[in-house]
C-alpha cells in the first residue's frame, strides 16, 4: 500500500500542535500553582535544568529576574556563592530522590535549599522544583505557630465546658482540662486514649460511637439535649452536648468536635421547682395537685380495663386543733410529720399518700379486689396511731377518722370520689375517734 506523504505531514503537525498545547497548559498550571504559594521562593526547572518559572520571593534569595527564564540554572546558581547547586541538581536527578541542604545567601542570611525531582510514569525526569527557605523566617513562623497553639491551649483550658475532638477510630485528638477532669485524668493522659478505654456503660459507649460515626461519615451535626453520666467523683451529672464535623484541610482526616454544657444545676433547680409545686413542704408527701393527677390516671386505667379497682381514703387527725393550740405550732408540725410517716408506712408499695393541708391526708389505693383490701390498710393505720408519739417532753396519743370510697361505688370522677370519701370521713368522726366509714 502506498502512503500519503501529505497525510503523514498533517498528522505529525497535529500531533506536534497538541503536544505544544499540552505543554502550555501544563506551564500555565505550574505558574498558577506557584503564584498561590508566592510566599515561598521556588524555581521550577525543566529536564535540561533550564529556568521555566519562579515565584517573586526568588528575587530576595538569588536576584533572579524575568530575563533568567529560559537560561540555564548554572548561570543563576553562581549568585549563591560557593554553594554547588548545579552539582546537587544533577545528583538529585540521577538518584531520583529529594535532597535538602543549608547555605548562606549573598546578603548573609542562612537558607535551606530543597530539591524535588518530578518524573513521568516512564521514569524520565521532566522537571525539578528548587525551594529556598529563609531559616530565620522559618524559625519565626514556627515560633508564631507554637505561640498560637499555646494560646489556643490556654484559651480552651479556661473554658469551663468540656471541649473535645475524636477521629473516626474513636481516638482523642483534642481535649481541654474540663473534659479530662470529667474522667479524673490529665489532658495529656486523655489524648493517648480511645473512647473504648473510658469508664462508661456499654450503652453510653455505643451511643457515643454511633453519634461520632454520623458526624464524621455523614458530615452533619448531632445535638444531645440531655445525657446522664457518672463523673470521676462518682457523682451523677447531666450534660447537653453538640457534635459537629470538622476537617482542617483536604489532606487531613475528618474529625468530630464536641462541646458539652453541664446542666446538672439547672436540672436540680427545675426538680426543686417541681417538688415545690407538687409536694408538701412540711411532710414531703404529694400535695392535692399531684394526688388529683394520680387519681385521674387511676380512673383512666380503670376505664380502659372496664373495672373499678381502686379506692380513695380521706383521713383526718382527731383533736389536732386542741393539741396544736396547747403545745404550739412547732410541736404541731412535728406531730404532722410523725403522723405522715406512720400513714406512709401503713400503705402498700404503689399507693399514694398525700397531705391536703392542715391535718387532712388522702390515700389512693390501687388494685383493690374487694372492700377487705381497704380494711386491711385502714386497720394498719389505726394500729400505727395507737402507739404514743413523743412530743414536747411528753407522749401524745392521737387517733384518725377515715372515710373511704371504692371506685365501683361512685361514678368515676375525681371530684365525686373525693367528696364521697370526705363525707364518709365526717360520718366516721360522728361515730367517735379512730373510726372508718365506707361511703354509702
Amino acid at each position: 500500500m502506498l502512503s500519503n506523504p501529505h497525510l503523514d505531514l498533517t498528522t505529525k503537525s497535529e500531533t506536534k500542535l497538541h503536544a505544544e498545547l499540552a505543554r502550555l497548559r501544563q506551564e500555565n498550571l505550574e505558574l498558577t500553582t506557584l503564584n498561590t504559594v508566592s510566599q515561598c521562593a521556588i524555581v521550577l526547572l525543566n529536564q535540561d535544568l533550564v529556568v521555566r518559572c519562579f515565584t517573586p520571593r526568588c528575587r530576595d534569595f538569588m536576584r533572579i529576574s524575568n530575563a533568567d527564564i529560559g537560561t540555564s540554572i548554572a548561570h543563576v546558581s553562581s549568585r549563591l556563592g560557593k554553594f554547588p547547586l548545579l552539582h546537587y541538581l544533577l545528583q538529585s536527578t540521577e538518584s531520583r530522590t529529594a535532597l535538602e541542604f543549608e547555605s548562606t545567601s549573598e546578603t548573609g542570611f542562612r537558607i535551606l535549599i530543597r530539591i524535588t525531582p518530578h518524573y513521568e510514569p516512564i521514569g524520565r525526569a521532566v522537571s525539578l522544583a528548587v525551594t529556598f527557605i529563609h531559616i530565620e523566617e522559618l524559625a519565626q513562623a514556627r515560633q508564631k505557630l507554637n505561640d498560637s497553639q499555646y494560646l489556643l491551649r490556654n484559651v480552651i483550658d479556661l473554658v469551663p465546658h468540656p471541649i473535645f475532638a475524636r477521629n473516626a477510630h474513636g481516638n482523642f485528638v483534642l481535649a481541654n482540662r474540663a473534659k479530662a477532669q470529667q474522667y479524673g485524668l490529665s489532658v495529656e493522659e486523655l489524648l493517648t486514649m480511645n473512647i473504648d478505654e473510658l469508664p462508661a456503660s456499654d450503652a453510653l459507649r455505643d451511643a457515643n460511637r454511633r453519634e461520632d460515626q454520623i458526624v464524621i461519615e455523614e458530615q452533619r451535626a448531632v445535638h444531645i439535649s440531655e445525657r446522664e453520666i457518672i463523673d470521676a467523683n462518682n457523682d451523677r451529672r447531666f450534660l447537653q452536648t453538640s457534635k459537629v464535623p470538622f476537617r482542617p484541610n483536604e489532606d487531613s482526616e475528618p474529625l468530630m468536635i464536641g462541646i458539652s454544657v453541664d446542666v446538672t444545676d439547672r436540672k436540680t433547680e427545675q426538680e426543686a421547682l417541681r417538688r415545690r409545686a407538687l409536694y408538701d413542704r412540711l411532710t414531703g408527701l404529694p400535695n392535692r395537685g399531684l394526688f388529683n393527677e394520680r387519681l385521674k390516671h387511676a380512673i383512666e386505667r380503670a376505664e380502659r380495663r372496664d373495672s373499678n379497682d381502686f379506692a380513695v381514703l380521706f383521713i383526718d387527725v382527731d383533736g389536732f386543733k386542741q393539741i396544736n393550740d396547747r403545745l404550739g405550732h412547732i410541736a404541731g408540725d412535728t406531730l404532722l410529720k410523725q403522723i405522715s410517716t406512720r400513714i406512709s408506712d401503713s400503705a402498700r408499695p404503689g399507693d399514694t399518700v398525700a397531705r391536703f393541708g392542715g391535718d387532712e391526708f388522702a390515700l389512693l389505693l390501687t388494685d383493690i379486689a374487694s372492700w377487705s383490701d381497704v380494711e386491711t390498710v385502714t386497720n394498719r393505720i389505726h394500729d400505727a396511731m395507737s402507739d404514743p408519739i413523743p412530743l414536747a417532753d411528753q407522749d401524745v396519743c392521737v387517733t384518725t377518722s377515715i372515710g373511704a370510697t371504692l371506685s365501683r361505688d361512685i361514678a368515676a370522677h375525681s371530684d365525686d370520689l373525693l367528696h364521697a370519701a370526705d363525707l364518709a370521713m365526717y360520718q366516721a368522726k360522728r361515730s367517735g375517734p379512730g373510726n372508718t366509714r365506707r361511703s354509702a
